[in-house]
């Protein structure tokens, strides 16, 4: 039970990152994040 405890508390999750050559996927991105801050802010 403590092991399982101490195991939530130290371990965490890292995103990976990635890199993508492609315009139409970055608009696409660029844009929904554009979407999203309009949405929270307006």
């Amino acid at each position: 039970r403590k092991e399982k405890i101490s195991l939530f508390l130290f371990e965490y999750d890292t995103p990976r990152m990635v890199l993508v050559h492609n315009k139409k996927v970055g608009l696409t991105f660029r844009l929904i994040q554009l979407v999203v801050l309009t949405y929270i802010i307006g």
